[in-house]
């Protein structure tokens, strides 16, 4: 497992992440995220689709800005 890439994601409603225990692998801890990427899908820790949209929003205006540039 490579420890670089490894991080924790708790789903939680709860606002207070600090209240679980850290985990710790060969005595490094494994980063605490508020949300993810998997498989081209963002998730975050309330399984909000929020996140999600905003990222291909965000990749769709930098295509049409590049189409745009293209065609002028």
């Amino acid at each position: 497992m490579s420890l670089c890439k490894t991080k924790e994601l708790i789903f939680t409603n709860k606002r207070d992440h600090r209240a679980y225990e850290l985990v710790i692998l060969t005595d490094i801890a494994v980063e605490r995220v508020q949300s993810i990427t998997y498989l081209g899908t963002t998730v975050d820790h309330r399984l909000n689709s929020e996140a999600h949209s905003d990222a291909v929003i965000r990749k769709a205006s930098k295509l049409l800005f590049t189409m745009n540039k293209l065609s002028s």
